[in-house]
């Protein structure tokens, strides 16, 4: 199975089957989607810089003692990737922490590409915006990683927890209600509570503070609302 980056709805179209009133996401799907993501998208090269150099992330970097957005080191340039401007607008963009910062790098749900490029094309160009799919991390507890996926059209966060050992088996499963609220508030740039406090985290959730940590966005135009 292929997921397109282009195909917001290709994996619910493969659930059609399910006599449920919304198409969910089974482990089998997750699991695809997951190897996907990591033996594919993590090869291509996504990124073009204005010197014709390519690169598959954009690999994050900070001494700064705290907490983060993307969006904040993206606008200011915390990254270790090659210092010249994009070319072109990648179809995806995947947001990878080193594994020794200092600080810890929250996703946002949806991100500006425009301080990526050359401020002139700024000026001139009206930029797509990249949105939050997935977030892929390692977690001590289960000796694996684990990675949220955001069920695009039930608008629930899943988890998929792929271990790495034989004894134990990967699963997948939505989370809680509680869960869910949470990561949304995590992904809410102006929550500087939930942000000053992100160390404190129950697990799942508490993954996300361990170095290094992909984002997985895909890029959409600005008025597509799906």
């Amino acid at each position: 199975m292929i997921y397109k980056p282009d195909s917001a709805s290709y994996a619910c179209k493969l659930n059609q089957n399910y006599d449920l009133p919304f198409p969910h996401l089974c482990t089998a799907l997750l699991s695809a989607i997951y190897t996907e993501m990591v033996k594919i998208w993590f090869k291509e090269e996504w990124l073009i810089f204005a010197d014709n150099h390519k690169e598959t992330f954009l690999i994050l970097k900070s001494d700064i003692i705290g907490c983060l957005t993307v969006q904040m080191a993206i606008n200011q340039n915390f990254f270790i990737n090659n210092k010249l401007p994009l070319l072109y607008q990648p179809e995806c963009l995947l947001i990878r922490t080193e594994a020794n910062n200092k600080s810890l790098f929250l996703a946002n749900s949806s991100i500006s590409l425009e301080h990526l490029f050359h401020r002139k094309r700024r000026a001139a160009e009206k930029f797509s915006q990249g949105k939050l799919i997935a977030i892929i991390c390692q977690s001590n507890e289960i000796n694996g990683k684990l990675m949220f996926y955001k069920h695009s059209l039930r608008n629930h966060w899943y988890i998929l927890f792929n271990a790495s050992t034989t004894s134990s088996k990967s699963y997948s499963k939505i989370l809680s209600n509680n869960e869910q609220v949470q990561l949304e508030s995590i992904l809410e740039q102006n929550n500087q509570t939930i942000v000053n406090h992100s160390s404190q985290l129950p697990f799942p959730l508490s993954a996300m503070c361990n170095h290094p940590i992909t984002y997985v966005y895909i890029i959409q135009k600005i008025n597509d609302e799906n």
